[in-house]
């Protein structure tokens, strides 16, 4: 009498990679998570350049949106202006790599999305951030969080 073979473990693998795919909350709630926390990781520790008249140096987004609260309106101004440009270029990057981390398995998802969020948080223990009028002394962020005070 014939045994029962099992069916190729590639079929297997791509049956499942196919049922994943079709998963309508799982899957799109998982990019839109992925995508709103890299966005916010993005806005609070990535410095970007920061330029003002003579002012100028490296800050997170954050820090540039805190310093419009407490200038004048064209303060404020200039500062959307920058919050502007850096918040859709960090919107399209957090899209760009939530889409491409829901291909994944779930498994690299996990890890991918860890990988990307530590790397993200690591940048901030680095003396990257500050401003001046000419040169600066670059701080971490977590300094440059009391500085702003």
């Amino acid at each position: 009498m014939p045994q029962p073979t099992a069916p190729p473990l590639h079929r297997i693998s791509r049956a499942a990679a196919e049922l994943d795919r079709q998963t309508p909350n799982n899957h799109t709630v998982n990019e839109n998570r992925i995508k709103w926390i890299l966005f916010g990781l993005m806005c609070a520790t990535v410095p970007v350049l920061y330029f003002m008249f003579v002012v100028g140096g490296f800050l997170p987004l954050i820090a540039i949106v805190a310093m419009s609260f407490t200038g004048v309106w064209g303060f404020a101004l200039f500062n959307a202006f920058h919050v502007l440009i850096y918040g859709a270029a960090f919107y399209w990057i957090a899209k760009l790599v939530a889409r491409k981390l829901a291909l994944l398995p779930r498994t690299w998802k996990v890890l991918g999305f860890a990988t990307v969020s530590m790397a993200l948080a690591a940048i901030s223990f680095l003396p990257l951030y500050g401003v001046g009028h000419h040169e600066y002394q670059p701080v971490s962020l977590y300094r440059l969080h009391s500085m702003l005070k």
